[in-house]
């Protein structure tokens, strides 16, 4: 294979891989926490399910809080736990942040 040729290949092979770089997903960290709305305080095993990733769902702990690691973009969170009407939130993760959801008995 000339130089030139070799040249050109790795210049192309180069270009491609930058392609894969620059279009990587990104995630962030979606904390959520869930609060009475009547007194603010945390609820801990509260259900809470992120649709559109697996329909991933986990409980919140005595502070009422969960983490999510989730590709950037807009999801349904659904949120539920005995005593409390459940909730939907649509919510958009730009980078990470904490949302609070406040729920009613």
């Amino acid at each position: 294979m000339s130089l030139n040729l070799r040249k050109i290949a790795i210049s192309f092979l180069i270009f491609i891989l930058s392609l894969n770089i620059v279009h990587a997903t990104q995630y962030g960290w979606l904390k959520i926490s869930v609060v009475d709305c009547e007194c603010g305080n945390p609820i801990e095993g509260a259900k809470v399910c992120v649709e559109r990733y697996d329909d991933t769902c986990d409980f919140t702990d005595k502070n009422g809080l969960v983490s999510f690691y989730l590709p950037i973009g807009s999801y349904n969170v659904q949120i539920s736990k005995d005593g409390y009407n459940s909730k939907n939130v649509n919510v958009r993760i730009d980078c990470s942040q904490t949302v609070e959801i406040r729920v009613c008995p």
